[in-house]
């Protein structure tokens, strides 16, 4: 096959797509001006039957949070941050293992070096800050019948 009639293919496929195209298009708006009217359709007998008292006006969606003061907006904003931190840092640690195998050693080795009590003692911590949050979700939610 020679360049002229690769290019002439080309071209065909070319209008061929276009064509398809905008087919595709119209039907598009088509669907489109289908779906607005029957919504605008369905928004008219919606009106009519809560108006009617058929059906029961819905309550009005509350907007935006309760109004909380700053520090109770900051103190929320840092109670979600431990869990997030704690498992990117996770991943993070698998991801320098793989980069930069030397520099992961030379950090494991001296995290090997902290005494086991003080591991123990962080370990308390964590499970404690995770256990009074628990506790506390677990008071605040009824118990089920």
């Amino acid at each position: 096959m020679d360049l002229s009639t690769l290019a002439r293919k080309a071209d065909d496929l070319a209008e061929d797509l276009a064509e398809k195209t905008a087919t595709l298009g119209a039907k598009a708006q088509d669907a489109a001006q289908t779906i607005e009217t029957t919504a605008e359709l369905l928004s008219a007998q919606l009106d009519k039957a809560v108006a009617s008292g058929a059906i029961p006006a819905m309550p009005a969606p509350q907007v935006g949070p309760k109004a909380k003061p700053g520090y109770d907006h900051l103190i929320d904003a840092l109670n979600r941050l431990p869990r997030p931190i704690l498992a990117l840092t996770t991943v993070a640690l698998f991801l320098v293992a793989a980069i930069a195998p030397a520099w992961f050693e030379a950090r494991m080795e001296a995290l090997s070096a902290i005494p086991e009590p003080l591991w123990w003692l962080a370990g308390a911590v964590i499970t404690l800050f995770f256990g009074s949050r628990e506790a506390f979700y677990r008071r605040q939610t009824p118990p089920k019948s």
